[in-house]
């Protein structure tokens, strides 16, 4: 996603005397102000691809499921952490993890669901945050245990 930003440009006759009449004064107070928002900020980290394999099942019952979170951050900062969410028939607690050095990229994981978990779709979840505190768009993925 590219980043805009705007420029106000506005040219000021100053009368002589040097002293700006007040809608001249207003108007270049303005420009000055919008003028310094432009560029201010962090752009959020951005998950850019999560999807799972074909979840495959133990000799137990356990199911596993590997995938893969692909993240990205425009500015370059480092990416802190990505925090997954689940809903699904069973709770399940998937825990955050941080990219080694915050470092933009694809990460694969591998989840195991116990063998006593529910059957049924499971929908995921996942945000990027960044150093500054920006946080990406969710990003959903799911998965079907049979």
């Amino acid at each position: 996603m590219k980043r805009l930003s705007w420029t106000l440009v506005v040219a000021t006759v100053v009368p002589c005397g040097g002293r700006l009449p007040p809608p001249f004064a207003l108007a270049a107070l303005a420009a000055l102000g919008l003028t310094s928002l432009a560029g201010c900020g962090n752009t959020p980290p951005s998950v850019d691809a999560f999807s799972f394999g074909t979840p495959s099942v133990d000799a137990a019952g356990n199911t596993t499921v590997q995938g893969t979170i692909t993240v990205s951050d425009a500015d370059g900062d480092k990416i802190t952490r990505l925090d997954l969410t689940v809903k699904g028939p069973s709770p399940v607690i998937v825990p955050s993890f941080s990219p080694p050095g915050g470092a933009a990229g694809a990460y694969p994981f591998q989840l195991t669901l116990p063998a006593a978990a529910a059957k049924g779709a499971y929908e995921f979840s996942v945000v990027a945050l960044d150093e500054p505190g920006g946080s990406s768009a969710a990003k959903t993925a799911s998965v079907t245990i049979k």
